[in-house]
């Protein structure tokens, strides 16, 4: 009784406090959860270790699972659990103004935030993370770094997160001499653009800055795509990107619907005509071949399609989202526009085509109607008549707003109208 009572008089004489907190992660559905594979070290911002000339770093404690709960997406089912830590710290430990997470798991998971009491219960720190955390054999067993949501200016950042944010800086600039870089790395160098051109020739190319040290703009994230010569880059879809930067789990399957519907409508039919040798083409036996042609039947699916058109396929595409799309049994379709939904016909309206033309992602030019009716530079005239807009003048004649109409212009891929 005596020894528990001293036990009691020590926690609560302020010789031990506790740290408390929940942590918050996401998961595929199916995959088993990190638990206690992970680990947290908490770094204090207000009690600076003159050894190390950082803030307090405390034992390592082990997260606990809490909650779980299931959300459902487009994309499919994901899981998100929520877990409870309970960490020892010294006397005097202070406010904790960063973690280390460890992760000796088998899989990545995204850390989606965390929150955590102070020693003495007097306020709550709250951390927005939004990371993948990696397993450590992949990371060269070094440690993810996050820092409150806490803002300061540099002049008032605490002395015990100083070194650190320095530490983490360095981390992330990386020093540009790297030839690979890996998935699980987050590393944000960046290199100046040399592939802002509009043709095929130096002529065409824009005007841009040097891009010396002293002007190094325009830039970009540092991707490691090789240059195919001085004023362009090759464009190719494996390229470095930070972990954190990349589409969503539910963008990424999106991604990967779209292209399968992209290869059924356009890359499969493309890729077959290659298949025909000059030979064969020289004439056809019927119209009914000549219309296969073009308009051949296309596989619901890419696992469907014979493997010759599998293997040009999977010359065009990243091997994963290949596999993905190869991996898909049921046809796909492209999603119908919102605003087609509760009317098929919405696009009859003049209103609506008018709304449509104007929030559309297609480039125009609007320009004064000076001339009624309308003619193209190709010296083409419209057929519209004034018969046929009077009746949206509130009327008045077309003489009389004839400075207040306008004319929107479709720009071709050669930007002319």
């Amino acid at each position: 009784m005596a020894r528990m009572n001293r036990n009691k008089q020590r926690i609560d004489g302020g010789e031990e406090s506790w740290i408390k907190g929940v942590v918050v992660i996401v998961h595929d559905f199916g995959e088993p959860g990190p638990a206690k594979s992970v680990s947290l070290q908490f770094y204090s911002a207000t009690e600076l270790d003159h050894n190390s000339g950082k803030g307090k770093l405390s034992k390592k404690g082990k997260l606990e699972e809490w909650k779980r709960k299931k959300k459902k997406s487009d994309g499919g089912r994901i899981m998100m659990r929520s877990y409870k830590i309970k960490l020892k710290v010294e006397k005097g430990f202070g406010i904790p103004g960063a973690f280390l997470i460890t992760n000796q798991h088998n899989h990545k998971f995204f850390l989606k935030g965390a929150f955590f009491q102070t020693p003495n219960h007097s306020q709550v720190i709250h951390f927005d993370c939004n990371s993948w955390i990696y397993p450590i054999n992949l990371v060269n067993h070094s440690h993810y770094l996050f820092f409150s949501n806490t803002s300061y200016i540099p002049s008032k950042t605490p002395s015990a997160l100083m070194e650190l944010r320095r530490m983490e800086l360095r981390k992330r600039r990386g020093d540009g001499r790297r030839e690979r870089m890996e998935e699980w790395e987050r590393i944000y160098e960046y290199d100046c653009y040399n592939n802002n051109y509009i043709g095929n020739s130096e002529e065409e190319c824009r005007t841009m800055i040097d891009g010396s040290s002293s002007l190094p703009y325009p830039r970009r994230i540092r991707t490691l795509r090789p240059n195919l010569d001085s004023l362009r880059e090759k464009m190719d879809i494996e390229t470095y990107i930070p972990a954190d930067e990349r589409m969503s789990h539910n963008k990424v399957k999106e991604l990967a619907s779209n292209s399968v519907e992209a290869a059924l409508q356009f890359l499969i039919p493309t890729i077959k005509t290659l298949n025909y040798q000059p030979s064969t083409i020289d004439h056809f036996k019927s119209f009914v071949e000549l219309h296969c042609f073009f308009w051949a039947p296309k596989p619901s699916n890419l696992a469907k399609a014979d493997i010759w058109t599998k293997l040009e396929v999977q010359k065009f595409l990243p091997q994963n989202i290949f596999q993905q799309i190869l991996s898909q049994k049921h046809p796909f379709l492209y999603p119908l526009p919102q605003f087609l939904i509760a009317n098929e016909d919405a696009w009859m309206d003049d209103d609506e085509f008018a709304r449509q033309m104007l929030a559309g992602t297609n480039p125009v030019r609007i320009t004064c109607l000076h001339n009624f009716p309308p003619e193209s530079k190709t010296k083409v005239v419209s057929t519209i008549k004034a018969s046929d807009i009077e009746h949206s003048l509130d009327g008045l004649t077309l003489q009389q707003v004839n400075r207040e109409l306008w004319g929107f212009n479709l720009l071709k891929a050669s930007g002319k109208t």
